[in-house]
């Protein structure tokens, strides 16, 4: 049975543009590695991990990683690394180019990311009557490169027949399917999910907290 984990504050109102954090990496003088410092708008340090990597220089975010340059001494190139929130690189690719100085990311194709959503967690099949007056749970599951509490924003999610319609009253965090990883669970009022019976699947859509689209869909069984 899965178990409440964390409850976490939640508003269906959209964030205001300012709202969040600032990273930077920090430089300790005779330290030889950086660390990947998450700020709060005061400067107050909020999360400190160290970064696996030798001399790190800029840093960019995507929406769902960091990207950074690696320096290596007595090395004539730099490579551009793909780091995760806690510092760990994920993927390191050699610059072809002398001495590249700075990094900003450019998004050229917003690409919705699939992720993988359980519609009623522990019911199957996922039954749904469109006359009920209550809620339907939808949990968004994390995997080890998705962490779906902290990348997606759930003032943006919308599910139902089309995945445009309901948006979430409220949200928390809990492990739905045992793996050890916490999954985001949003709750939509039934009847505003404009489900039709005969309904075999329902969708979701919304952004990560970097603007990034997000989809998926869960098998359903509409009466």
């Amino acid at each position: 049975m899965a178990t409440f984990l964390v409850s976490m504050a939640f508003s269906p109102v959209p964030a205001k543009a300012e709202t969040g954090y600032f990273w930077t990496l920090e430089s300790m003088v005779g330290i030889a590695h950086k660390n990947l410092c998450k700020l709060d708008p005061s400067g107050t340090v909020l999360e400190r991990n160290m970064v696996t990597m030798s001399e790190p220089e800029g840093l960019a975010w995507d929406g769902v990683n960091f990207w950074t340059l690696e320096s290596m001494v007595g090395i004539a190139h730099k490579n551009l690394c793909k780091l995760d929130p806690s510092g760990t690189v994920l993927e390191r690719n050699m610059v072809t180019m002398s001495e590249p100085e700075g990094l900003a990311f450019q998004s050229v194709a917003l690409t919705p990311i699939h992720v993988d959503i359980d519609v009623k967690p522990g019911d199957d099949p996922s039954t749904i009557n469109p006359k009920s007056k209550g809620v339907i749970p939808v949990a968004i599951l994390s995997t080890l490169t998705f962490d779906a509490p902290s990348i997606v924003d759930a003032t943006s999610v919308k599910f139902g027949h089309s995945g445009t319609k309901a948006s979430a009253i409220k949200a928390h965090t809990e492990d739905v399917n045992g793996d050890g990883l916490l999954d985001l669970v949003l709750f939509f009022r039934t009847q505003e999910t404009g489900f039709q019976s005969g309904d075999t699947m329902g969708y979701l859509t919304g952004i990560t907290t970097g603007g990034i689209p997000i989809e998926g869909a869960d098998s359903v069984r509409v009466l």
